[in-house]
């Protein structure tokens, strides 16, 4: 319920035929996930209700699950994003794949140094 109250509030405003009359500040749609699986399962939908936001050419900038719970963070995300810039996007999506390349170093590193303490033998005490 909160989901359509927000779409209300930010989206679109569309007639009973639903043709656009006034466009918000973004634009909301919903997929019923019973009649589209094959399309939920391609997107990497595991949980419901589960939040694509996608800007323009971007694409998907965020992509997550949230419970009624916690029904903030997609409150927060949209403020977050709906005047997020080409520059912004591009600065994020370098930090993420900085994160997980050095998530990949720290992982090789900790297997190395596993791999040395476990050949290394004590020295013969003189």
């Amino acid at each position: 319920l909160r989901y359509k109250k927000l779409a209300l509030e930010e989206g679109d405003k569309v007639d009973c035929e639903g043709r656009s009359l006034e466009r918000g500040r973004v634009r909301f749609a919903e997929v019923e996930f019973n009649s589209n699986i094959k399309l939920c399962r391609s997107l990497g939908i595991k949980r419901l209700p589960h939040i694509h936001m996608y800007k323009g050419s971007q694409g998907r900038i965020e992509d997550f699950s949230c419970s009624p719970k916690n029904f903030h963070t997609v409150i927060d995300k949209l403020n977050e994003n709906v005047d997020i810039t080409v520059e912004d996007i591009a600065f994020r999506r370098d930090l993420d794949a900085g994160s997980v390349l050095l998530d990949e170093v720290v992982a090789d590193l900790q297997l190395s140094l596993q791999g040395k303490n476990g050949t290394h033998h004590a020295q013969p005490k003189k």
